[in-house]
């Protein structure tokens, strides 16, 4: 893909470079639909090395503008590769994962959470929940605490972050992840519910 080839061979800012224009891509209106489904395909082409690629900027990223095109270039590619297997390599990605919910971690010293970073994390993730087979790995990288700290925190994208949260219900590490944040995560859930 573009992406690999760019990160190979210019490095981590050409990859961040790659990514802001196929995330523009992938958001803009004044783009067909057809051709934001060929940039995912054309990422789907080698889904783990596309992976690899975007987990490195989320991770390296020198700008958190570019994280946040990154984790949006991730879920532009799970919601529209066809590619057998493409889904499945992107949303049991590891490194990838865990970077995901590092996005949604503190933005600054002080624990303050960034909209834009929190809301790309969290769609992400709600978009990996859909292969059932990643939820017990989103699990253990640390979503549960991560969508309970959004919450408690009324950063907003409490929507999505109740979804992160119903999907980890679903498999019995979830469950073990919301009990062990009970504390926190019943009163956070209780409150944004009324």
């Amino acid at each position: 893909s573009v992406l690999r080839r760019a990160e190979k061979e210019e490095g981590l800012e050409a990859a961040e470079a790659a990514v802001r224009v196929l995330a523009a891509i992938a958001a803009s209106d004044c783009i067909e639909e057809e051709n934001k489904r060929r940039v995912a395909v054309a990422l789907a082409a080698d889904a783990p090395s596309t992976a690899a690629s975007l987990a490195r900027v989320l991770r390296c990223g020198s700008a958190l503008d570019a994280r946040v095109d990154a984790a949006r270039l991730v879920e532009s590619l799970l919601r529209n590769a066809a590619a057998p297997g493409a889904r499945a390599a992107v949303a049991e990605s590891e490194p990838l994962v865990a970077e995901l919910v590092r996005l949604i971690g503190p933005a600054d010293d002080k624990g303050g959470l960034d909209r834009s970073a929190v809301a790309a994390g969290l769609s992400c993730l709600a978009a990996i929940a859909a292969t059932r087979r990643a939820r017990a790995e989103m699990v253990r990288m640390g979503a549960v605490p991560a969508a309970v700290r959004v919450l408690a925190a009324d950063a907003g994208c409490s929507a999505q972050a109740l979804r992160v949260l119903e999907a980890a219900v679903g498999c019995a590490e979830g469950r073990a992840a919301i009990c062990e944040s009970a504390e926190t995560a019943v009163p956070a859930v209780s409150a944004d519910s009324q």
